[in-house]
């Protein structure tokens, strides 16, 4: 709700608290819930607000999230389809194209031209080991030509309870590296070594370091392609993944620093940018740039 205030403030410096407020109270700036003791004004809603000082957003199809990962211990997501503009969006087709995946309207929650909520599951015991499949939504604007966008869905074959995500690459960056990185340009790894897994754990050594500053990190590689800690695999950080922090290396050993690695269920670009803790020395793109393994 701030967020949206400040956006209308952003388009008419004349907004204050009381303008706001009535403008909310009116049903200007929200949609209708169907129980304001509950729901109060209702939903929030950006581009109405917009509309109500006669400005307007581009008619287009928002689709949430952009990629979806699954594992035994969760085999469904909601998939979130909608139009923030004052025009007309149409879903003319949803393909699966495993058929392990599927696809289906939530009940009451797609309008007639397609948009809302639909349930996307997966069957990770027929699903390829550690594999990926496209969902391709068709769609038109205003009439116009078909257009379409596809949608990345990755599935582990893991549950909660298993001790294993598979073979697994503990590495180090070095501070200068990731400070010279460009945005979003994947990163190179200084030292890799393939974790030992033993019972509930892996177990690994990096012997010979020279002194300096590092980051640890730890991720898979299902798709053998010599790149790490992108969409689709296992992935962690020394302490906690997206808050890790530098290592300073004196003895050229570098053992015994545990941390978690899991498959993650949802990746989205923007997820991060708000929860970077400050003074961190890695911004939020730098968490979200893959790492590119020594060969």
């Amino acid at each position: 709700v701030a967020g949206v205030a400040a956006l209308m403030k952003a388009y008419r410096s004349s907004l204050n608290a009381d303008s706001f407020r009535a403008a909310l109270e009116a049903g200007e700036l929200s949609d209708d819930l169907g129980n304001s003791l509950f729901y109060g004004n209702g939903l929030i809603n950006a581009a109405k607000a917009l509309g109500s000082l006669g400005q307007s957003i581009d008619t287009s199809l928002n689709v949430f999230p952009r990629q979806l990962n699954f594992n035994g211990a969760n085999t469904s997501g909601i998939l979130y389809l909608s139009n923030p503009g004052s025009g007309t969006v149409t879903i003319t087709a949803i393909e699966e194209v495993s058929d392990w995946l599927q696809v289906s309207a939530q009940p009451g929650a797609v309008d007639a031209n397609g948009l809302g909520e639909y349930l996307v599951s997966a069957n990770v015991s027929t699903a390829p080991q550690n594999g990926s499949a496209d969902m391709t939504i068709r769609y038109s604007i205003d009439g116009g030509a078909e257009q379409s966008v596809t949608i990345r869905v990755f599935v582990a074959q893991t549950t909660a309870e298993d001790d294993t995500v598979g073979e697994l690459y503990v590495y180090l960056l070095r501070k200068e590296d990731v400070d010279a990185a460009e945005p979003e340009a994947a990163i190179d790894v200084y030292v890799s070594v393939n974790a030992r897994k033993e019972v509930g754990k892996y177990t690994y050594s990096i012997p010979g370091l020279p002194p300096g500053q590092y980051y640890l990190e730890a991720s898979t590689d299902n798709d053998g392609d010599f790149v790490v800690f992108d969409s689709g695999e296992a992935k962690g950080a020394y302490p906690l993944l997206y808050e890790n922090e530098l290592i300073h290396i004196t003895d050229r050993n570098l053992q015994n620093y545990d941390f978690e690695i899991a498959y993650q269920r949802f990746v989205n670009a923007t997820l991060f940018e708000a929860s970077t803790p400050a003074g961190k020395a890695q911004s939020a793109w730098q968490y979200q740039a893959p790492r590119r393994l020594p060969r």
